[in-house]
């Protein structure tokens, strides 16, 4: 992740968006229930005999689909909720990273790189000692973009991970949705999320 991303990103949009994937697992998890209470329990008690066993496995076997789905919308709203929370703290760190640069004489351009600010004017102890900051905050920026690009690698990872599931879940379908299984039931070609 680069600079300008990193100062000027929204993460309350991570958070409206982990509000509606927790909604959606709520409606996963009520569908569940509703099967399992009105359908099941239903088709249990009316029905008997080999048949019937076997309508029971796949009645069964919907319900804990819709219930693992409803598992990985929550974690889904849970990480993006945690993924918002650690770049509010890494933008934090940037702004304070920002402040120091002008107080010491410096700027980060857009691209990053931390330069004199020539309309500063010049610090304490001179050019040598600018130099010494200079440095000093390149080092701590480059920690923090460092920092930043894993949460966001990790986010998208997990997130594509856990879309592929729930499209098995709810398709039954070991590709996920719109891939075709491949051999072993792996998934052909890549998906990636979103970045967070």
């Amino acid at each position: 992740m680069d600079f300008t991303t990193l100062r000027d990103m929204q993460p309350g949009a991570l958070f409206k968006a982990a509000d509606e994937y927790t909604a959606m697992a709520q409606k996963f998890g009520q569908a569940a229930a509703d099967w399992g209470s009105q359908v099941c329990s239903a088709a249990k008690k009316a029905w008997t005999g080999q048949a019937a066993g076997a309508a029971e496995a796949s009645l069964d076997t919907t319900t804990n689909r819709l219930t693992s789905a409803s598992s990985l919308l929550m974690q889904n709203g849970d990480l993006l909720s945690a993924t918002g929370r650690q770049f509010l703290q890494l933008q934090q760190e940037l702004r304070q990273l920002i402040a120091w640069a002008g107080q010491n004489g410096l700027v980060i351009h857009d691209d990053g790189s931390v330069a004199p600010n020539p309309q500063a004017p010049q610090p304490p102890g001179g050019a040598s000692s600018q130099a010494v900051a200079q440095s000093a905050l390149a080092a701590q920026l480059a920690e923090v973009l460092a920092r930043a690009s894993a949460v966001d690698q990790n986010a998208s990872q997990s997130l594509d991970m856990n879309s592929l599931a729930i499209g098995s879940d709810v398709t039954n379908d070991p590709g996920g949705p719109g891939q075709p299984a491949g051999p072993s039931g792996t998934s052909r070609g890549g998906r990636n999320a979103p970045a967070a």
